[in-house]
């Protein structure tokens, strides 16, 4: 969905080496675990316990009456979801106010449900308000629940807000705030839902540069020696990235774009000088921001324009 990747770190590796990742800084520090456990005056130090070789932690929830439910989270770290929550436990009660949406991509397929916000989700020592929780309406999703006590699963868009260590041998999860922790949680407001779908060369002119002055293709005369100029072009890979998926009525719907348009520049950055994962985040922005998409569709540049409108 997201970018090329060529491969993925598994429980392989996280349970012989202790594994900290950090978000803000895009770094993973790999080092040996051994036995003695990671100490932080200023972490949340949470147990993890294991179920099929899952880890899973104690998480809770409090729900639109009121009341706190307590379960264990599977961390889904390629999720780029905050928190998912199984309605179909008898335990969670659906959020009053939501919408229906496209969740992502399972192994079965397309995943649809609802998305709303639960007023507070407590990890550790961290109480986090007003967090986005997603519904996932597919039954089978919750039949294979790979252990009874667990309630929904933990993202990349909670995990992101923390400073992450990863401690199988010794069985615990470290998080360390970071400036993004109680950051608010935002949907993605424009309905737009993107993919990536490899690469396309492109040819680029370069600009040629004499005497300090911009020269065009042709001859120039100065001081009486003849300068021929001669447009200069380069070769690069730049990602094809496509709507995948809009949600109905939503603002990018309504202002005309479709599934299949391939994204040439959001807000006049060009989609070569911008990583997808930034240009989703475009999209998940307060009410009332203002993209710009320029897209091709059938050999034809388009340009279409919205506001992120509130869905509450």
């Amino acid at each position: 969905m997201g970018a090329q990747i060529d491969g993925i770190i598994g429980a392989s590796l996280f349970k012989d080496f202790k594994i900290t990742v950090n978000y803000l800084t895009r770094q993973i520090r790999i080092e040996s675990s051994g036995k003695r456990a990671t100490s932080c005056r200023k972490c949340s130090i949470l147990p993890i316990r294991f179920k099929n070789q899952k880890p899973l932690v104690n998480g809770f929830v409090t729900q639109d009456n009121g009341d706190v439910i307590e379960g264990d989270f599977l961390i889904d770290s390629g999720s780029s979801d905050a928190i998912w929550l199984f309605d179909q436990h008898k335990k969670v009660v659906k959020t009053s106010s939501f919408f229906p949406d496209f969740l992502g991509i399972g192994i079965n397929g397309d995943v649809f449900g609802d998305r709303g916000k639960i007023p507070s989700f407590r990890l550790g020592s961290f109480n986090l308000e007003k967090v986005k929780v997603a519904y996932p309406d597919s039954v089978s999703a919750y039949e294979t629940l790979i252990d009874r006590n667990r309630i929904g699963s933990i993202g990349g868009e909670l995990l992101r807000r923390f400073k992450i260590t990863f401690d199988y041998l010794n069985k615990q999860l470290t998080l360390k705030r970071n400036s993004k922790t109680f950051s608010p949680f935002y949907y993605n407001l424009s309905g737009i839902e993107l993919q990536y779908k490899g690469e396309n060369l492109i040819k680029e002119n370069i600009s040629f540069v004499a005497d300090g002055r911009h020269r065009s293709q042709g001859e120039r005369q100065n001081n009486g020696v003849k300068i021929f100029l001669t447009e200069v072009y380069r070769l690069r890979f730049q990602s094809i990235i496509e709507i995948s998926n809009l949600r109905m009525g939503s603002p990018a719907a309504l202002a005309g774009l479709k599934v299949g348009d391939v994204i040439v520049s959001i807000n006049n950055k060009n989609v070569g000088d911008i990583k997808l994962q930034h240009m989703i985040q475009l999209f998940q922005q307060k009410p009332g921001t203002k993209i710009k998409l320029v897209v091709k569709r059938d050999g034809l540049k388009l340009i279409y324009r919205f506001v992120l409108k509130s869905l509450f």
